[in-house]
């Protein structure tokens, strides 16, 4: 009992109390759920139509037929939709032990964080210079919303504030999902092992090595009728 407890305390941890298998689970549960409500959202949208009007007229420079954007939403709909077999795999991999279905979902971690990084640096190194917000007030007006006097410092430091927060999350998420990947190899390496030890233990050894006489054993008398 001592040992197990003693195991169970050396185990990884994650947000100070869950063990990182089970935070893990929680974070595909969470994924699951976000990706569940945005493939019904998706699915509403194309089947409906109610968007299309709104995105047709977004940009006076550039128009959108009906056809592009339900083929960007169905687009968008598949990279969902196995994004969700993704961490449908994270699940699996974490409640029956099994590393390699985590990989996918940790490469997926990587590139969303890669990708969300190069956003982020294209969106500070295109901002406007000066005090001009007016990109600021057409892109809320294109949403239907009022011409705002939008502070542009303020606008930036919200923004650096909030993707650092994002990155955090993001970049904390990766981290569980290796300490849990690492956890998963190393109890399997040790199940290996025993299993290695045990068939050591209870295979039988060779005939040849049985019936061998040792050379300094007396030869036993001739048989005599």
């Amino acid at each position: 009992m001592g040992v197990v407890t003693q195991r169970r305390q050396n185990d990884p941890t994650c947000c100070l109390v869950c063990h990182v298998r089970t935070g893990t689970i929680l974070i595909g549960l969470l994924f699951l759920t976000a990706q569940i409500s945005f493939m019904v959202y998706l699915g509403y949208q194309i089947v409906s139509g109610d968007v299309i009007e709104k995105v047709v007229n977004i940009d006076d420079e550039v128009v959108y037929t009906e056809d592009q954007t339900t083929s960007a939403l169905s687009v968008t709909f598949i990279i969902t939709f196995c994004t969700f077999l993704v961490t449908c795999m994270l699940l699996c991999g974490a409640l029956r032990h099994r590393a390699g279905y985590l990989l996918p979902f940790f490469c997926l971690q990587l590139f969303d964080f890669v990708l969300s990084c190069l956003t982020a640096i294209n969106w500070f190194t295109a901002y406007p210079d000066g005090d001009d917000t007016h990109w600021l007030n057409s892109i809320t007006e294109q949403y239907g919303g009022e011409d705002y006097n939008i502070d542009k410092q303020w606008m930036v430091l919200t923004g650096i504030i909030a993707f650092l927060l994002v990155m955090t999350i993001k970049a904390y998420f990766i981290a569980v999902v290796w300490a849990c990947y690492k956890y998963i190899v190393s109890k399997e390496n040790e199940q290996f092992n025993q299993t290695e030890d045990t068939e050591a233990l209870l295979t039988p050894p060779a005939y040849s090595t049985v019936v061998k006489v040792p050379p300094n054993m007396p030869t036993p008398p001739p048989y005599q009728p």
